[in-house]
């Protein structure tokens, strides 16, 4: 019970990090010439990609594309780790959050058509809805809906219905406080309009849309899932050690227009290739789904990388920004291995403490018989050293670093999940 204890309390704090410090002992240098044929920057962006696939956060496809010519286009790991099924340039991913930049890109064609008007009500294609906003603030998450799961907390026992959760969210939300995530139900009305506005299902009118865009691999719905990656996550199931485990499924209702759409790798290019004015920058994870993402198209770099990942670990994101590093010429940052090493057990002291996760919580370090133990309540699990300053657990894939003040004191630590930032907790007891 301790293992799963402490990893969930973990995770928790993770969901809400925030960004801190990056100090790390494995900081590189990228040589300052220019290049032409990205030979040095392919050989660093093949390191990135290997290390946070030993460390278990990634596995899937990394494209680049300079100046509308892919530069870079490799896979890496397994689309199934059950069958040892391979990446292909057909291989599909549940692409999550980028499912609204397709979406969004249907109903601004169709407003360009006449078919629907930005600024009017929903209640005009949707009356069933007792709500009162625009499609123009569905499109901009200015709606104030809660998330699904903010709606689920408070019924329980409701099963998922679209325009039931949406108006059991105008009674959760009385005092209207601005919600602080964007709620999936914007994007799955805006599908619910185009339906009603097309008289097709949303899979129907992606299909039509991915003719218009030359788009071979994405869909919302097929019978034939063969290409489709599965998704995975990363930790320790039923205390049986570290594996990797097939995520559970997220309804495909509930996913719908706004997180349900599957594409490849080179689909996505091409649909970002489209709209070549539109500098895009998105990035995610589907909680329940075992896949993470990161689409950053700078229009003034004329640079895009893609990354596309069946596990659910929210590293595509600080993968881009190392690999834009390396494309710029600029040091960057990897994530330490886990990897237990020798460190000089006078330093194991200055961690002790008691550190606030928050007003209610707090996580306590003891030094005993020359290893660094987390404490909750009677229980304790040991640390190892990766480093100096941060240390991992068997039990779970987190990893924790401590820092020091002005004063060289330490004062703080990072709770990481293989990460280069985390959530800050501060030392409030010696």
């Amino acid at each position: 019970m301790l293992q799963k204890t402490l990893y969930f309390i973990f995770i928790i704090a993770f969901l809400f990090s925030c960004t801190s410090n990056t100090e790390t002992k494995e900081i590189v240098s990228t040589p300052k010439e220019e290049t032409t044929n990205y030979d040095n920057q392919i050989t660093q962006i093949n390191d990135v990609a290997n290390r946070y696939l030993d460390l278990g956060r990634f596995s899937g496809t990394l494209l680049i594309a300079q100046n509308d010519s892919i530069i870079f286009n490799k896979s890496y790991g397994l689309a199934d780790y059950k069958t040892v099924k391979e990446f292909t340039d057909s291989t599909a991913f549940k692409v999550g959050h980028l499912s609204e930049l397709f979406t969004e890109a249907i109903i601004r064609d169709m407003t360009e058509q006449d078919l629907l008007k930005l600024n009017e009500k929903v209640t005009t294609y949707i009356p069933q809805i007792k709500q009162d906003f625009t499609v123009e603030e569905l499109l901009n998450h200015k709606s104030n809906l809660q998330t699904i799961a903010q709606i689920q907390e408070s019924n329980s026992n409701k099963a998922y219905s679209l325009i039931d959760y949406v108006n059991l969210s105008k009674s959760n939300n009385q005092e209207n406080k601005v919600t602080e995530t964007q709620s999936e139900l914007d994007y799955n009305i805006l599908g619910l309009i185009i339906e009603k506005i097309t008289n097709k299902t949303f899979s129907e009118v992606l299909e039509d849309y991915a003719q218009k865009w030359n788009l071979e691999s994405t869909y919302l719905q097929k019978t034939d899932t063969t290409h489709l990656a599965i998704g995975y996550l990363f930790y320790n199931y039923r205390n049986q050690g570290l594996k990797i485990t097939p995520s559970p499924k997220y309804q495909d209702s509930m996913a719908f227009s706004s997180r349900g759409i599957k594409s490849t790798a080179k689909d996505v290019l091409k649909f970002a290739n489209n709209f070549e004015n539109q500098s895009f920058d998105v990035e995610g994870y589907l909680m329940n789904d075992g896949f993470s993402y990161s689409l950053k198209k700078d229009t003034e770099k004329q640079q895009t990388i893609l990354i596309l990942s069946n596990r659910k670990h929210p590293v595509a994101r600080e993968m881009s920004e190392s690999i834009e590093k390396i494309l710029d010429n600029e040091e960057y940052e990897l994530p330490l291995l886990r990897q237990e090493i020798a460190i000089n057990p006078s330093l194991l002291k200055e961690y002790e403490g008691v550190y606030a996760m928050n007003e209610n919580m707090n996580l306590t370090f003891v030094a005993e018989r020359d290893s660094l133990f987390v404490v909750m309540g009677e229980n304790k699990v040991e640390l190892k050293p990766q480093s100096e300053n941060q240390f991992f657990m068997n039990e779970s894939d987190a990893s924790i670093r401590f820092e020091r003040d002005e004063n060289n004191k330490v004062s703080k630590a990072i709770l990481l999940d293989g990460f280069l930032t985390g959530n800050t907790i501060l030392k409030v007891e010696e």
